[in-house]
């Protein structure tokens, strides 16, 4: 049995080993050379999150509520990864402890005080937590009172009197049934839970007793009151545990706050642990980008994965099952569907053993959207969230230093030191709020040195990127010069060169802009699947990632891309961002219905909002005024919403005055949250879709608009003219219909919104 015992444990290990070793196979092919590179500059995150508080009022605990908190997100991360979901034997001797002095005392203080030691500080206890240990409490305190005794002694003498089973469980109910257990301190259900605790075999116990002397029978029933009294408070307090045992984190941070950065530092770190331990979790790095035929399609995703990338058999997966897991979904902001239930769309539930972690923009979600992500099994009490916040200026210093330091080890040549840097970016004004960002960080070091070079004083997020990437291809222009090229090759390169020295950068510039563009129409995509044997004919991508054309791929070759197997994308969804506003920016010359402007609407992309709005506030009026062509023209021609709706989006984010009067305009889905809409006229406007959310539209004209399915949340409707509007399917909250409560034509539009 000794020798079958080891054999079993060395091929449980051996199956393990193969299977983590397939595992780590996925992980190599995500190591890439620029994430490695991140991951060497990588700097601790702090980051906010909410922490369960009660409030006291009238020196009564009435009210729960959540204080936020800032802090190392490691260590938030690894006590979501490591809180209890029950207790140890150590945990149970302290509560016994406190069980103890609850008997002596009759005073739950110490009991709470040692219960809320078990959970971590974001999962301390809420009122209805309480009150669910306050019943244990009292359940432990009627078990324990001397009457309990008396009164299980005479349920016993009536089962004696009639030896049936029936009668005796009966006869225990009757007992905890008595008002005197306990008086008025637990309820007839929460008395009769406790006829539940009793087992057959405590029946059983209890009638072996009876039988003998009086003394014995009292050791035994005493026994057994102890035992189930200390029973009913594991057991509430494990039930606890499990109820409130967190399964799914959501990480939130905006683009570029170094959510996939620490994602990936957590993946190696829990790796190597997962490697040399058993007991450990596997950590699972998973890119959802590239997989949008496999996320929220209502099958088991993780499965699904596996079997794909992994080429795990479903022996493999079967066992795998029963490991701990902690699944790292990076990027839920770059798929396209993101409005199901995660957790229920891709099957968690058959991870029985498994913690979740889902990093996304918070732009990308809708308000309560967290409720999307919350597990099966417990809802909001398994749901977490976690906000990276923006660098301080010790990370920004600790950044740099470690650019400098691994620039150093890998040979390549500085203009400064570290110290030289930070003093440069200390001395340009309102230069935090762009270096707070990992990435602006990252490209503002990389261009720095040349700004002045190139006369640029005023730094913004424009200028970042826009010579951040005409440096990138410059330095492949550089590259190309020096590297030794076929004939037919240098000769493509001189073509794109033939004018000046910038028709290189141009050519790859515009390269950029029309791929990223076209990534936009196309389903709005971040990874592009492009196979040249079996899609080079029929394939809308062939004219970018084909392989014929040599100036192309010249082109392709210093492009800012990714490229894993038959997958392409850029470095940082930001950049694709960038080149996406540079070329809706441009089509602005042509103000035809064949606009790219009017070719998809910019809505579900928060971050090409941004950075259009940050363009447009950059350039002259004259310049700005085909957005305001695309919103009248709207109104005549019902072919040009898609771009009047983009136009007063872009307009409204830069805080640029519109005019007074938007009568008939069309602007259907428009992103108008936020804005300022006070006393403008929208007579008649098909305005169905638009997301008012928070805006101020007081004294707004809107009688006989179109206002279906709008966001008017948290808006500013004070003396707006609703007149004649269609509401239907408007989204209001309680509180702002206590607003509209005195408007004159509330019995109205309170029949509309119904």
């Amino acid at each position: 049995m000794k020798n079958l015992k080891g054999a079993q444990s060395s091929d449980l290990e051996r199956n393990r080993i193969e299977t983590l070793a397939q595992i780590g196979k996925i992980e190599n092919q995500n190591e890439t050379h620029e994430f490695k590179e991140a991951l060497e500059l990588y700097v601790k995150p702090l980051g906010t999150w909410n922490v369960p508080v009660i409030k006291t009022l009238d020196n009564e605990e009435k009210i729960d509520h959540e204080k936020k908190e800032e802090g190392d997100v490691e260590e938030v991360v690894d006590r979501f990864l490591t809180s209890k979901d029950k207790l140890n034997s150590h945990d149970k001797e302290i509560l016994e402890e406190a069980a103890n002095e609850l008997l002596i005392k009759q005073d739950n203080t110490l009991l709470i005080k040692t219960v809320n030691s078990f959970f971590e500080a974001e999962n301390k206890l809420t009122l209805e937590d309480l009150s669910f240990l306050n019943v244990a409490a009292n359940q432990f305190l009627a078990l324990k009172d001397k009457k309990a005794l008396k009164l299980l002694e005479i349920a016993v003498n009536e089962f004696l009197e009639s030896p049936k089973e029936s009668v005796l469980k009966n006869a225990i109910y009757n007992f905890f049934e008595n008002t005197l257990v306990l008086e008025d301190k637990l309820s007839l259900n929460n008395k009769l839970d406790l006829g539940d605790q009793i087992t057959s075999e405590d029946e059983q116990t209890l009638k072996k007793a009876s039988k003998k002397d009086k003394e014995h029978f009292i050791k035994i029933a005493n026994e057994l009151l102890d035992l189930k009294a200390k029973e009913v408070l594991e057991a509430a307090v494990n039930n606890l545990l499990t109820s409130k045992r967190k399964k799914v984190l959501l990480l939130l941070g905006s683009g570029g706050t170094g959510k996939s950065t620490f994602n990936r530092y957590l993946t190696r770190r829990l790796w190597e642990c997962a490697k040399n331990d058993m007991t450990q979790s596997i950590p699972l790095f998973i890119a959802l980008a590239p997989l949008e035929g496999l996320i929220n399609k209502n099958q088991d995703f993780i499965e699904a994965y596996l079997r794909e990338r992994g080429k795990l058999s479903s022996d493999q997966i079967k066992e795998l099952r029963n490991r701990k897991f902690v699944f790292i979904l990076d990027g839920y902001d770059e798929i396209a569907e993101r409005e199901r239930h995660c957790y229920d769309s891709n099957m968690f539930t058959e991870w029985k053993n498994a913690k979740i972690i889902i990093s996304c923009r918070p732009e990308y979600l809708g308000e309560g959207s967290g409720e999307r992500f919350w597990p099966k099994e417990n809802g909001k009490k398994g749901f977490q969230e976690l906000t990276l916040t923006p660098f301080s200026w010790a990370e920004i210093e600790q950044y740099i230093k470690n650019y400098v330091d691994y620039s150093k080890k890998n040979g390549s040549k500085l203009p400064w030191d570290a110290g030289r840097y930070i003093q440069e970016i200390k001395a340009i004004s309102q230069i935090e709020e762009l270096v707070c960002n990992p990435v602006l960080l990252k490209i503002t070091l990389t261009i720095l040195p040349d700004l002045g070079k190139r006369g640029i004083s005023q730094i913004n997020r424009i200028v970042l990127y826009d010579v951040f990437i005409k440096k990138w291809f410059e330095r492949a222009q550089e590259r190309l010069k020096k590297i030794q090229l076929k004939k037919e090759e240098r000769e493509a390169f001189d073509r794109l060169n033939n004018v000046d020295k910038e028709s290189f950068t141009n050519h790859c510039l515009q390269f950029g802009k029309d791929f990223a563009f076209e990534m936009f129409v196309n389903n709005n995509k971040v990874v592009v699947n492009y196979d040249p044997i079996n899609e080079k004919i029929t394939s809308d991508w062939e004219r970018f990632l084909g392989n014929t054309d040599l100036e192309l791929l010249l082109i392709r070759f210093s492009m800012p891309l990714f490229r894993r197997g038959n997958q392409y994308s850029f470095f940082h969804k930001s950049l694709r961002d960038y080149l996406i506003s540079c070329a809706l920016l441009d089509s602005l010359k042509d103000t035809s219905q064949a606009t790219r402007f009017n070719m998809q609407s910019i809505t579900p992309e928060p971050a090409i909002q941004q950075f259009l709005a940050e363009q447009v506030q950059q350039i002259p009026e004259y310049e700005q005024k085909p957005l305001f062509d695309f919103i009248e023209d709207s109104i005549r021609n019902p072919n040009i919403q898609i771009a009047s709706a983009n136009a007063i989006t872009v307009l409204s984010l830069a805080s640029i005055q519109l005019p007074v009067n938007l009568s008939n305009i069309r602007v259907p889905g428009a992103n108008l949250s936020n804005g300022n809409f006070n006393n403008l006229q929208f007579v008649r406007a098909d305005l169905n879709k638009v997301n008012f959310q928070n805006a101020k539209l007081k004294s707004a004209n809107l009688e006989g608009a179109s206002l279906q399915d709008v966001n008017l949340t948290g808006a500013n409707l004070t003396d707006a003219n609703l007149r004649h509007s269609n509401l239907q399917g408007a989204s209001l909250r309680i509180q702002d219909l206590r607003k509209l409560v005195l408007h004159k034509d509330f019995e109205e539009i309170i029949s509309k919104l119904s």
